[in-house]
């Protein structure tokens, strides 16, 4: 992410939509259904990823009852202090428009390795597509 979108992503919700950015206050919408929730929080989550395509090599999604968690490996081996203050930025920006999420940058591995953090089963893969 750039240091303009990013300074323009942690600004208002009306900042984060001149990057294309769509977060909607789920509590604005009293008859939202779960199905649009988890459609909208998706492509938050696969938009970050596409702006932060050099550092993200994959984002896994999990739902659970009240928040969603995402957990990002990165592109390198070392821990990436960049990529995961952007991945801060994104949360608090999702998490003031009311839409429950948690994230964790994790290093990457084997199927066998990530059921540290997760059941491979219980998760959505989103891989970054170019950069936006």
């Amino acid at each position: 992410m750039t240091t303009s979108n990013q300074q323009e992503f942690a600004g208002s919700h009306h900042e984060a939509n001149s990057i294309g950015l769509k977060i909607e206050s789920t509590t604005r919408k009293k008859k939202r259904t779960s199905k649009n929730r988890t459609k909208s929080t998706i492509q938050n989550i696969q938009f970050w990823a596409n702006v932060n395509a050099a550092s993200v090599k994959s984002c896994y999604v999990k739902w659970n009852q009240h928040v969603t968690e995402v957990f990002v490996t990165s592109q390198v081996v070392e821990f990436d202090e960049n990529l995961n203050a952007s991945l801060s930025e994104f949360l608090i920006q999702m998490n003031r428009c009311d839409i429950p999420i948690d994230g964790f940058l994790i290093m990457d591995g084997t199927p066998e390795e990530l059921t540290a953090h997760f059941k491979i089963n219980d998760v959505v893969k989103l891989q970054p597509i170019g950069g936006v």
